[in-house]
């Protein structure tokens, strides 16, 4: 997958210039829209959330600085490099605050600017890795919690921290069922399966437990329950379905 670049610059030659000056695509970037001004570009961030900004500092409406302080306030993950014909301390001062990523003056070095991003995708994939290990993490908390729930009633000592945890991890509805499911297919692609049912209407999560695969139905959830049974008959499977509950810290029985 790409990492997402804006320019931003209010001279047409250099905004032209840059997306086809540099292969993006060879240091894993692509060149999604550019921006003639930072006011401009702020409604551009805000529909498209990209990963890196190149921005010069003078422009008209807005200049770089303004739009990378604006930008700043909601997001401090973006990158940005400045491409500006100013060689002035002033500027490389507030773009250092900035938590700018470089600091570039036209005319451009194309090496200088492969260079920096060839760090920013280093940065960037250390990010992506570090969100993919967190994200594991936190399904495997709530699988573990999930099978605690399942298999005890919760102690009475421990409800306040039971339930913080039960919100923590998205599980805020007023009923709950859950469908067991065993096919003849392997844990992992069956927890893809589930996974894409429960995404259709966001009314269940799925979870892997032991040897079980499941979902937990919120509410009424009757298109995703029907769609599990589906998935069930179509693999030739078995299935187990409980009662509904108000409670989540109380055992669940199987119907």
């Amino acid at each position: 997958m790409m990492n997402q670049v804006i320019i931003v610059d209010d001279e047409p030659m250099i905004r032209e210039g840059l997306r086809s000056l540099i292969p993006w695509e060879q240091y894993g970037f692509s060149v999604i829209d550019i921006a003639k001004n930072g006011k401009e570009a702020f409604e551009l961030y805000q529909r498209v959330k990209p990963d890196l900004m190149i921005v010069d500092i003078r422009m008209p409406e807005m200049g770089g600085l303004a739009l990378i302080d604006l930008i700043r306030e909601h997001d401090t993950k973006i990158h940005f490099i400045i491409l500006t014909g100013h060689a002035d301390f002033s500027y490389a001062q507030k773009a250092l605050s900035s938590r700018v990523d470089g600091y570039l003056l036209k005319p451009l070095d194309e090496d200088e600017l492969i260079d920096l991003l060839i760090q920013i995708r280093t940065e960037l994939q250390r990010h992506n890795a570090i969100n993919l290990l967190q994200e594991k993490d936190q399904l495997w908390q709530r699988d573990l919690l999930i099978k605690e729930t399942l298999s005890e009633p919760i102690d009475a000592k421990n409800l306040m921290t039971f339930y913080d945890k039960w919100k923590d991890h998205g599980l805020q509805e007023d009923r709950y069922r859950i469908i067991l499911v065993t096919v003849p297919e392997s844990m992992d692609k069956v927890h893809a399966a589930l996974s894409s049912i429960a995404n259709e209407k966001k009314d269940a999560i799925p979870f892997s437990i032991c040897t079980f695969n499941g979902v937990i139905l919120f509410n009424e959830a009757i298109h995703t329950e029907k769609k599990v049974a589906a998935y069930i008959q179509t693999t030739k499977g078995y299935g187990a379905i409980g009662a509904t509950v108000t409670d989540p810290s109380r055992p669940v029985s199987i119907l």
